[in-house]
């Protein structure tokens, strides 16, 4: 706990020393814009700015000084080292990325981000919001103030096969807890339901690690700085997890039994998040001995889309694949401005997300509704090798996906680990997750750390 408290003391003296920071002087005019990144993390990101640069230089009006630069570090300590180093001096990075394990809570709270709609204000830069995603975009405004600017987004989307369920018995009808019906939410609660199948089989494509990271923020309300983690839904689903924890730990020792199992699958439920053309290709097409695709009724209806793992059935929520937030330090609101705009316009947004950027974020979805509904349309209208068009076909499991990405009416700005469960929290669920650590002291020292890190 001293160690936790200690890392949250230091974070806040420098990021307080970050808002006082001196100003610079110099000439900005030729430099360009930078985005501070380790060399195994640029990977994820690049081809955004790669394809921005390449349009900065086809562009008359914008040219070289206009482009992003990576500095690039060996790893995320070294980086933040230098970041928070460089931001006390008045300087840093121009822009944050949300896929980088930076404490973002703690710095917008301590006034290290700007407030991006006033950015845009001053530089009279028009962005037309009504034009994306609102309810996505909304989840970067804390306390009425865009710090945040998602760029792709994701739904939280599993997948099973009914043979699976069935071959499980979690379909029964007395229990009726696993439906047929295509859309169902799984919440954390039904976990309990899943641990007597959970002793011989893994149940999901991710760790029970992802999931208790993300029960975390389901638990929390980082913007209104206030925690939820003393109810009894949220001890039973904490000690859920840590079961499920150990059964994944036992099931890894002995990965024979596993594949015996299930055969050539290793989870029953796959995390299923897909462009609208990587859904249908993976669920709902099949392959002749030529390995020509072709839509197949058998295999959808073999398929079952649930949406969750939620805390509540009505629940909808999604995170923000990449998104930026600006360094008030920077001096380069004007150039800051045309990035953003490339980004949320069709022809960024139409990049990010196309197939051909998968290694990326080729499977999120645009925040930009034109590109949205493009990405809908290519994919409803594509041309199997074998002559059959998709749109032909009435797909309850494709019209679902499309309901579910839809109607995403929350996003948090993580998906699995982030600083917080790192940095701040991360040794206190390893040790209730190996039992070194009871539920109630768990509980407390949670809470305490989560706490001071959002208010102090």
């Amino acid at each position: 706990m001293k160690r936790i408290l200690s890392a949250i003391i230091i974070l806040t003296i420098l990021l307080t020393a970050a808002v006082f920071g001196g100003c610079s002087k110099e000439d900005l005019s030729d430099k360009q814009l930078t985005v501070y990144c380790t060399k195994d993390g640029k990977t994820e990101y690049e081809q955004l700015f790669k394809y921005y640069n390449n349009y900065c230089t086809a562009n008359a009006d914008f040219g070289r000084q206009y482009q992003i630069s990576f500095v690039e570090f060996e790893n995320e300590e070294e980086l933040y080292k230098k970041m928070t180093t460089e931001t006390m001096a008045g300087g840093g990075p121009d822009i944050f990325l949300t896929a980088q394990y930076l404490p973002f809570e703690k710095m917008i709270g301590a006034g290290a981000f700007m407030d991006i709609d006033e950015l845009l204000e001053r530089e009279n830069c028009k962005i037309d919001f009504s034009k994306l995603n609102e309810k996505v975009m909304d989840s970067g405004v804390w306390n009425g103030k865009r710090y945040i600017l998602p760029i792709v987004y994701s739904p939280r989307v599993m997948i099973t096969d009914r043979a699976y369920l069935n071959g499980l018995n979690m379909t029964i009808p007395e229990e009726r807890r696993f439906p047929y019906k295509n859309g169902y939410t799984v919440t954390y609660s039904d976990l309990k339901y899943m641990l007597k199948y959970a002793k011989s089989s893994q149940l999901f494509s991710y760790n029970s690690m992802q999931l208790m990271y993300n029960l975390l923020y389901d638990n929390m309300d980082m913007k209104e700085k206030k925690v939820y983690f003393d109810t009894d839904k949220f001890k039973e689903n904490l000690e859920t997890i840590k079961k499920l924890y150990k059964y994944e730990v036992k099931i890894e020792e002995n990965t024979e039994d596993q594949k015996d199992f299930f055969g050539d699958y290793y989870s029953l439920f796959a995390y299923a998040q897909y462009s609208f053309e990587n859904f249908m290709r993976n669920n709902l097409c099949g392959y002749t001995k030529n390995n020509f695709e072709y839509y197949s009724e058998k295999i959808e209806k073999s398929k079952v889309l649930y949406k969750g793992i939620s805390r509540e059935r009505n629940d909808n929520r999604g995170y923000i694949d990449l998104g930026i937030a600006v360094n008030k330090n920077t001096k380069q609101g004007k150039k800051i401005c045309e990035f953003i705009k490339f980004s949320l316009s069709n022809l960024g947004q139409s990049h990010m997300t196309s197939k051909y950027n998968s290694f990326a974020f080729g499977d999120s979805f645009p925040v930009n509704k034109e590109t949205f509904e493009k990405r809908l349309r290519n994919a409803k209208e594509f041309e199997f090798v074998g002559g059959d068009v998709f749109k032909n076909h009435n797909s309850e499991l494709f019209n679902t996906y499309e309901k579910i990405v839809r109607s995403v009416d929350d996003c948090s700005l993580y998906n699995g680990s982030s600083y917080y469960t790192t940095s701040i929290v991360g040794d206190l669920i390893e040790q209730y997750m190996s039992d070194k650590l009871p539920q109630n002291k768990f509980i407390r020292q949670l809470s305490s750390a989560t706490k001071f890190y959002l208010e102090e």
